[in-house]
C-alpha cells in the first residue's frame, strides 16, 4: 500500500515538473517559428562588444547580423571591428549605406566614410574584416561641441 502511494506521488510530482517544461519547450522551439539570423544573439552582442578577441565569426555572418541591411560598411559594437564590401561600389554608391552598430561611441560617420575611401582597405569580396586602431578610431571620433564659457575661458 505504502509503495504505492509513494509511486503515484513520483507520477503526480513528475508531472507537474514535466507539464510546464514541455509546454515552454514547444512554445521557445515551435518548428514553423521562423529563426532571427539577422539580429544577433544577447551572447553574440556581448562577445562582440566586450570580448571580440575570442570569436570572430565569418565575415558575412557578422554582416547579416549586424549590418541590417547595410551595403557597404558596418562598424560593430566594440566600435573597432568592422566589416566592409566590395570597395568599388562606395564611389557608384550614392550615398554609400553603412551602420554602426551598438557603438557607444560618437562616430563622425562622414570621417568613417572619408577613411574607407581613403584606400587603407581594398576588397573585392562581399565582406571582409578589418580592425581600426585606437588612432583611427580616435581620429573618427564626433568633435565634443563647445559652449560660450568654454570658449570664453581660452
Amino acid at each position: 500500500m505504502a509503495s504505492s502511494f509513494n509511486s503515484n506521488r513520483f507520477g503526480i510530482l513528475a508531472a507537474i515538473l514535466l507539464i510546464p517544461s514541455v509546454a515552454a519547450s514547444t512554445w521557445k522551439y515551435w518548428p514553423p517559428r521562423h529563426e532571427s539570423y539577422t539580429n544577433p544573439t544577447t551572447l553574440s552582442y556581448f562577445i562582440q562588444k566586450r570580448l571580440p578577441w575570442l570569436y570572430r565569426p565569418p565575415a558575412d555572418i557578422f554582416a547579416g547580423r549586424y549590418g541590417q541591411g547595410a551595403m557597404t560598411a558596418i562598424l560593430g559594437p566594440d566600435c573597432r571591428r568592422f566589416v566592409f564590401g566590395d570597395t568599388g561600389l562606395f564611389s557608384q554608391m550614392s550615398p554609400p549605406t553603412f551602420r554602426v552598430h551598438s557603438c557607444s561611441k560618437p562616430i563622425d560617420l562622414q570621417k568613417f566614410m572619408a577613411f574607407l575611401k581613403s584606400g587603407h582597405f581594398v576588397s573585392t569580396a562581399a565582406w571582409t574584416y578589418a580592425e581600426l586602431k585606437p588612432e583611427e578610431l580616435s581620429a573618427m571620433l564626433v568633435e565634443p561641441k563647445q559652449t560660450v564659457d568654454e570658449k570664453s575661458a581660452r
